[in-house]
């Protein structure tokens, strides 16, 4: 049977997911952006690429 798909708003309602890490993912998140401001003269967004990710994590329906 196929899972339905999450909706976003309770994407990240920890209680209805068991695999849901807060500290983890908010770091990662909080630690990409700081990086981004940091090598922005480098040419290299990590902005970006950490909501790139945190995008491609939800669409996987695993949050």
């Amino acid at each position: 049977m196929v899972r339905k798909p999450i909706h976003p708003s309770t994407a990240f309602y920890p209680l209805k997911r068991g695999d849901f890490r807060p500290q983890f993912f908010g770091n990662f998140i909080a630690r990409s952006q700081e990086e981004g401001t940091r090598k922005k003269e480098q040419g290299v967004n990590f902005e970006k690429k950490g909501k790139m990710m945190e995008i491609a994590v939800l669409k996987q329906g695993r949050w």
